[in-house]
C-alpha cells in the first residue's frame, strides 16, 4: 500500500468518524498532499472510500497514522522528535472546523447524548489519544475506599515549578498558557504542544464567557476542564458557586468543581480560572456524613460533616440562592479563620494561607455542594507544606493534591511503573542491594527495606505486585490525612467543631 492509498484510509476515516461532509474531501486531501510534499494523484476516491468504510470506521487513528508518520519521517518532511506534533498536524486537518463541531453538538436535543457524542468525537480526531491513555495502570483500594492511577501520559511536576509558572507572567506569549481559548489549532512548539484537533464548546458561566472541553489526559470518564475566555489567575470566591451551579444546571450528569487558589494546595496551574468535572462518581462523593448541622439564616440547607480523610463539608438544598449565599459565607469564613492550637493561620505576613475547593453536582434533582477546606502554610520541618504530601510520602508523590487527589483518585507518575517493577522484584527474592540502588531509586529505599521486613523475599508475582499496591494505597491514604487541615482524631474533631460554631452552625 503506498502512500497516497493510506492518505485515502485517513479521508475515509474522516468521512466515517469525524464528520466530515463529502464537499469538504477534495479541500483535506489537497491539504494533506501538501504538508508531505506530495504532487497529488488521480484515483477512483469514491468508489475506494465507500469500499473501505466498513472497515475503517473501527480502527484505531493510531493504526491509520502509523503508516503516514512512518513516511512523513522517512521522507524528511518531520523527524523523530516532532512525529507526535506531526500527527496532531494531520488529524487536525481533517477535523471539522469549530463551528461545524458546534452546531453537532447543539443539535442533540438530549444534552447528555452530546456529551458522549462530543467525547467520542475526541477520541476518534486523537485529541484524547485513547491509546495511550488505555495503557494507565489502575486499581482500587477496597480498604481505603480510594481509586489510583499511574499515568504514563502527564510528566511530573514538582510544587516549586508549578509556583515558578504561576509568578512568571505571559508578556507577548502565545498563547500565555495551555488553557487559553487561541489554543484552539495552534501548531504548537517545542514547548508547547500542538493543539490542532483540539475543539470546545461555549458556555455562559455567571454571565461570562467560558469554553469548556475534554482533558487529553482523562484521569476519568467524560474528564472535561471548563475556562474562562479571559486569561486571569485562578480564583475562589462566592461568584465561583454561581458559576459551578450554572455548568451543573445545564450539565447534571457531571460535577463540576474547582482547585484551591493558593501554590502547594491549587493543582497544577494557577495562572489561569478554571475548572475540572466530569461523569464519574468520585470516591468522596460515597463518603458518609459524620454530623448534620443547621444555620438560622439559611433554613433550606442541610449542612454535614464528611466522615472523610481531609477535612470537608457538604451543604444540600433545592434552594439554589439559599445553597449559594450559605457557600459563599463559608468561603469567606474560612479565608480569615485561625485555630493556632490546630495550626490554622489565615494569612502570615500579608501572605494568604486559607482556600478551599468546592465541588458540584446534582444529587437527586437538589444541588450537593463539597467544599474541602485548605491551608497551604509551611515550617522549618514541612518546608514543601505542612498540609501537603510530608517528605516521607514523596517517593509516591511530590506533587501538590489538587482537586481530584483531594476528592480520592490519585494520580501517580509514570516513573512508578518501572520502580515499582523492580521493588516487586526485590519482594520475589532479587538481591536487594541499597549501595547500588539507581539514583531514582534510593528514595524508595526505606519503603523496601520496609515491605521486606513485613513480607519477605520469597513471595509470587502476584503477592508482590498486590504487597506493593497495599502499600502505595496506604501512603495514598496518609497523603490525604496529611492535607486535613483537622485530623481525623478527637483533636482534629474538636478543631473542626470550633470552625462550625464560627460559622454559625449548630
Amino acid at each position: 500500500m503506498d502512500i497516497y492509498e493510506h492518505i485515502e484510509n485517513l479521508i475515509c476515516y474522516a468521512c466515517e468518524r469525524l464528520n466530515m461532509e463529502s464537499v469538504d474531501v477534495d479541500c483535506a486531501r489537497n491539504a494533506l498532499f501538501d504538508v508531505l510534499g506530495l504532487s497529488g494523484q488521480v484515483s477512483n476516491r469514491g468508489d475506494n472510500i465507500c469500499h473501505l468504510s466498513s472497515v475503517i470506521r473501527h480502527l484505531s487513528p493510531d493504526t491509520l497514522l502509523a503508516p503516514v508518520l512512518s513516511y512523513a519521517v522517512g521522507n524528511g518532511v518531520t523527524d523523530e522528535a516532532g512525529a507526535e506534533r506531526f500527527s496532531d498536524r494531520l488529524m487536525g486537518l481533517l477535523t471539522p472546523a469549530p463551528s461545524a463541531v458546534i452546531r453537532r453538538f447543539n443539535s442533540f436535543a438530549d444534552k447528555r447524548e452530546a456529551c458522549d457524542d462530543f467525547y467520542a468525537f475526541c477520541i476518534a480526531n486523537n485529541y484524547i489519544k485513547k491509546s495511550a491513555v488505555d495503557k494507565n495502570i489502575g486499581w482500587r483500594d477496597g480498604r481505603w475506599g480510594i481509586e489510583i492511577t499511574i499515568n504514563l501520559s502527564k510528566p511530573e511536576k514538582n510544587n516549586k515549578e508549578i509556583a515558578a509558572a504561576a509568578e512568571k507572567p505571559a508578556g507577548d506569549k502565545y498563547p500565555k498558557c495551555l488553557l487559553c481559548a487561541e489554543n484552539v489549532g495552534f501548531a504548537g512548539s517545542a514547548s508547547h504542544p500542538a493543539r490542532q484537533n483540539l475543539r470546545t464548546i461555549p458556555v455562559t458561566l455567571g454571565g461570562e464567557d467560558w469554553f469548556w472541553q475534554f482533558s487529553p489526559y482523562v484521569y476519568y470518564d467524560q474528564h472535561c476542564i471548563c475556562v474562562n475566555c479571559v486569561h486571569r489567575n485562578m480564583c475562589v470566591e462566592p461568584a465561583t458557586l454561581d458559576r459551578l451551579a450554572d455548568f451543573v444546571s445545564l450539565y447534571p450528569g457531571y460535577f463540576m468543581g474547582c482547585n484551591a487558589s493558593l501554590p502547594i494546595i491549587g493543582g497544577s496551574i494557577l495562572n489561569h480560572d478554571h475548572f475540572q468535572g466530569g461523569g464519574a462518581p468520585m470516591p468522596m462523593f460515597a463518603s458518609a456524613l459524620v454530623k448534620s448541622y443547621r444555620h438560622a439564616s439559611y433554613p433550606a440547607v442541610e449542612y454535614a460533616r464528611l466522615g472523610w480523610y481531609n477535612s470537608a463539608l457538604k451543604l444540600t438544598s433545592c434552594n439554589r440562592g439559599e445553597l449559594l449565599s450559605a457557600g459563599g459565607e463559608i468561603i469567606q469564613k474560612w479565608r480569615a479563620y485561625d485555630d493556632s492550637s490546630a495550626g490554622i493561620f489565615s494569612s502570615t505576613d500579608g501572605t494568604p494561607h486559607n482556600s478551599l475547593a468546592p465541588v458540584m453536582r446534582m444529587e437527586d434533582g437538589r444541588y450537593a455542594l463539597y467544599m474541602i477546606l485548605r491551608n497551604n502554610r509551611t515550617d522549618a520541618e514541612h518546608s514543601d507544606g505542612i498540609f501537603h504530601a510530608h517528605r516521607e510520602y514523596h517517593n509516591i508523590k511530590s506533587e501538590g493534591i489538587g482537586l481530584i487527589e483531594a476528592m480520592g483518585l490519585f494520580i501517580l507518575p509514570a516513573r512508578l511503573q518501572r520502580q515499582g517493577g523492580e521493588i516487586e522484584g526485590y519482594l520475589r527474592g532479587e538481591p536487594f542491594m541499597p549501595d547500588k540502588l539507581a539514583p531514582d531509586m534510593l528514595i524508595h529505599a526505606p519503603m523496601i527495606r520496609r515491605l521486606i521486613a513485613a513480607h519477605g523475599t520469597c513471595n509470587a508475582p502476584a503477592a508482590a505486585e498486590q504487597i506493593l499496591r497495599g502499600e502505595i494505597g496506604t501512603v495514598c491514604r496518609n497523603i490525604l490525612v496529611n492535607t486535613a487541615v483537622f485530623k481525623p482524631d478527637a483533636a482534629g474533631e474538636a478543631a473542626f467543631e470550633r470552625f462550625v460554631a464560627a460559622a454559625g452552625l449548630e
